[in-house]
């Protein structure tokens, strides 16, 4: 199995501005804008006080993502792409799982494919001016989750 990459990304703004201009860099390339879920605003919905400023951008490109099903159906459940943003007063991180690495664990050939999704994420984070911070295997973390540190109780 393909370990899944992610990209990080940081930018000194407040993350509901974040959002705006990542909204806005989804209808400058002509991409489908899905949803923004907010979940401080659901978080403080539900009295879980002092909600950490985060969200999920969720966005798509039905070109792409005809190709992607053209070679594995199975890609479905990676689709649509997806930014996770949080962060607090003038700092912000995006995190940005892959598809590359994500529909290669479909089909070795979509990681090429893949790539061009990828290629456009950093490009519309750099237009609002955030900095690639670090690229990660999903993997490096999977030994302290299998020892056991890291397990948070949900209650």
């Amino acid at each position: 199995m393909v370990p899944f990459e992610y990209f990080r990304y940081e930018v000194a703004k407040d993350p509901d501005k974040v959002v705006e201009e990542i909204q806005r860099a989804i209808a400058r390339h002509d991409l489908i804008e899905h949803t923004v879920i907010n979940h401080r605003r659901d978080m403080a919905r539900h009295l879980i006080p002092n909600p950490p400023w985060a969200y999920s951008v969720i966005f798509a490109n039905p070109r792409a993502g005809a190709t992607f099903l053209s070679v594995a159906m199975t890609v479905v459940t990676e689709m649509p792409a997806r930014l996770g943003i949080y962060g607090d007063f003038g700092h912000t991180s995006i995190i940005y799982h892959t598809m590359s690495s994500l529909l290669a664990r479909h089909h070795s050939d979509l990681r090429y494919a893949g790539e061009t999704i990828d290629a456009l994420v950093d490009e519309m984070c750099t237009e609002i001016g955030a900095e690639l911070i670090s690229r990660e295997l999903w993997s490096d973390h999977l030994e302290s989750m299998a020892s056991g540190r890291g397990r948070i109780p949900i209650g």
